[in-house]
């Protein structure tokens, strides 16, 4: 009788399945046909297997998230390091030409606006960007920008400092300080004279951090890496190309003085941390990053982007309440090749995104949109629009960042300019 009752089951089973196959198939069968995949590339198309792949991921994710913290295993579900003070501090580079380290700081309210950044690199390579939004103003930069190649001082090897610009961890997680002296000049006037400037703010923050290794949301990750071909080359381009990036929201507060003029800023402000063996720009296609902050205390980053080595269109974020309470986006609307794909971001335009089970509607309108190229050989060309928001009703200001793929190379005449020790270093990363 038991054997009966075991064949019975194992026979409804296996119509179940073929049943279930044949709904997938059909359901499949009557959705209309992709565009060709050249109309569409590099944005790749889910296959008649996605779902599965997506089921495939999701417990690779899952699985990935019970294992301990390693460098050389980090990323989907898996953490950098096991401690957070270690995640904070400037990391030891590998010695791949193109490892990286890198810290950004943002900040908009009232009329000012503020992003500190930094890169580093092996051999000292760095790259500095400085925007200090002025109220009645405009945008001030550094005089060399649109370029950012620079070099650290032999004595700050391992420091996040060059180029007047020192960012310093103070208390893990919670403050870091951030110091300019230098010129800068406006950006929509290269001509202009400089101004003397110096910023002296305080980063602080009592939220968590949101590491983009674990914290992101299983499902729609799991749902991004499955429109993706699966192949050995695949997953090896996925172990190899994987960056460490976690943000953080929080405030700066401090003193910006311009030609002797000081001013005392509170701004709601963003700031990430990224590094990993290898960021190769030109494996980048471009992405977009909202950093958004409402004068109700909310605040968040939105973000799609597109690698086509691992990921043509991968849903990024977290939104926070002014109660404190955060969730990670979940789903965007918003198409990259249907906003700004031949180069030039669009000005006013809309979306919508879900974080936390809530969807909410942003409308964006830019005020400014300097640019500046990232790499040694200007591999990537950033547009930073600083932005007016308004989120479910409710005014903001902040900056999007628009990146896009740049193939026309660094300027020789400021090749030329590098130190004389510094020009063995860059044919080696040129090769990388």
């Amino acid at each position: 009788m038991l054997t009966e009752v075991l064949l019975w089951l194992i026979w409804m089973g296996g119509v179940w399945m073929l049943l279930m196959v044949g709904v997938w198939g059909v359901c499949w069968s009557l959705q209309p046909l992709p565009p060709p995949r050249h109309a569409t590339h590099p944005y790749s198309n889910p296959s008649f297997f996605f779902p599965l792949k997506v089921i495939i991921f999701y417990f690779i994710i899952k699985f990935r998230k019970r294992t301990g913290g390693s460098m050389e295993g980090a990323g989907y579900g898996t953490k950098s390091h096991g401690r957070q003070d270690l995640m904070e501090r400037p990391q030891v580079l590998h010695s791949c030409p193109k490892a990286i380290d890198a810290v950004f700081f943002s900040g908009a309210a009232d009329g000012w606006g503020i992003i500190l950044a930094m890169e580093r690199r092996p051999n000292r390579l760095t790259s500095v960007v400085v925007y200090l939004k002025v109220p009645n103003t405009g945008v001030l930069t550094l005089p060399c920008h649109p370029d950012t190649v620079t070099f650290r001082p032999e004595d700050a090897e391992d420091a996040f400092c060059a180029a007047g610009l020192t960012i310093s961890l103070l208390t893990p997680v919670k403050s870091w300080k951030l110091q300019f002296s230098g010129k800068l000049r406006l950006h929509s006037n290269p001509k202009d004279d400089p101004k003397d400037v110096k910023i002296d703010l305080h980063w602080v923050s009592n939220l968590p951090l949101f590491d983009y290794d674990t914290d992101m949301d299983v499902m729609t990750t799991a749902q991004a890496f499955a429109q993706e071909p699966w192949t050995r080359q695949y997953f090896q381009q996925l172990r190899e190309h994987h960056q460490t990036h976690y943000e953080q929201m929080g405030h700066l507060q401090g003193y910006v003085t311009l030609d002797g003029e000081s001013h005392n800023i509170y701004l709601p402000a963003f700031r990430d941390h990224s590094y990993g063996k290898l960021r190769d720009w030109r494996l980048m296609h471009r992405y977009v990053f909202h950093h958004i902050f409402l004068e109700n205390g909310c605040k968040g980053v939105v973000g799609v982007v597109c690698q086509p080595s691992t990921c043509s269109r991968l849903v990024l974020g977290n939104w926070w309440c002014n109660s404190g309470k955060g969730a990670a986006v979940t789903w965007v609307d918003l198409d990259l090749k249907q906003h700004g794909e031949r180069g030039t971001p669009p000005k006013d335009y809309a979306f919508t995104f879900i974080a936390g089970g809530e969807q909410h509607v942003v409308e964006v309108e830019v005020v400014a949109s300097p640019q500046h190229y990232l790499g040694w050989d200007w591999e990537a060309r950033m547009v930073e629009t600083w932005v007016k928001y308004r989120v479910d009703g409710v005014s903001g200001a902040g900056i999007c960042e628009w990146n896009y793929r740049h193939c026309e190379g660094r300027p020789e005449e400021l090749n030329t300019q590098d130190p004389e020790w510094a020009a063995k270093y860059r044919p080696k990363y040129l090769a990388a």
